[in-house]
């Protein structure tokens, strides 16, 4: 077994897990998943966790081999009704989503983000190249480091803290260790790791969206000007994966 193929079946338990959640409800619309109907979605991640040892006493053996085993049981065949169930467009959404918004193993979002984001902190505290003939590149700095805010999902999040678990959330919380976290601490099991999906899906969504305004050339220009300073190897806006339509 190789060590991209228990990444690739580690992340799809871990992602059928945050879907499968009631407290993902409080954040599905801005986790960019894409698929409209979350409650189908919901249930087939249930389904598929639960098919292989039943409801009540979920568990996955903690070694390599056990983690593909489930992944290859219960997920990949969950899959597979996924895509007769809500068709091939929606799949491909779900796809990306695991893999490219969920994931940070070998994702090429995670160096771009931050590559991006280093040059925005530069760009605020002195002159920079301009990107491109009618754009202003401290403006794109700053609408790009203020992409990644989720200072206005402050309130759901409170809400989401203290709502009391549904009987197959507490399964999960229990077993990510929530009953052992000390008074006063603010982690919580499933909550960093939603949050970082909204994170990753603003930043891809106005990266997007902007790179749609620039010509092709302009594109370059704008990796060119990016990547000055150069911050490690960070992947180029066309080398990149983008989000299905």
């Amino acid at each position: 077994m190789t060590q991209a193929a228990y990444s690739n079946s580690l992340r799809w338990i871990f992602a059928a897990q945050l879907l499968s959640l009631d407290f993902s409800r409080w954040f599905y619309p801005e986790l960019g998943v894409g698929i409209l109907f979350q409650e189908s979605l919901r249930g087939m991640m249930r389904d598929a966790l639960a098919s292989t040892c039943g409801r009540d006493a979920i568990t996955f053996r903690p070694d390599s081999s056990g983690r593909v085993i489930a992944y290859e049981a219960s997920i990949l065949p969950a899959l597979g009704r996924f895509t007769l169930a809500f068709g091939n467009q929606d799949r491909k959404r779900l796809d990306f989503w695991v893999n490219y918004v969920f994931g940070d193993d070998d994702n090429p979002w995670e160096p771009y983000e931050d590559h991006l984001l280093r040059w925005a902190r530069h760009a605020a505290e002195q002159p920079v190249q301009p990107i491109a003939t009618g754009f202003d590149t401290v403006g794109i700095a700053a609408r790009l480091r203020a992409s990644i805010s989720i200072s206005d999902i402050a309130e759901v999040e409170m809400r989401a803290r203290h709502e009391p678990r549904s009987t197959w959330d507490k399964i999960w919380f229990d077993r990510a260790g929530e009953s052992e976290i000390p008074t006063g601490s603010e982690y919580l099991p499933f909550l960093d790791k939603a949050l970082l999906c909204i994170r990753m899906h603003r930043f891809q969504r106005y990266v997007v969206d902007f790179m749609s305004l620039l010509s092709e050339q302009e594109q370059e220009h704008f990796d060119q000007c990016t990547r000055a300073l150069e911050i490690g190897n960070a992947p180029r806006f066309k080398d990149l994966p983008l989000p299905p339509p």
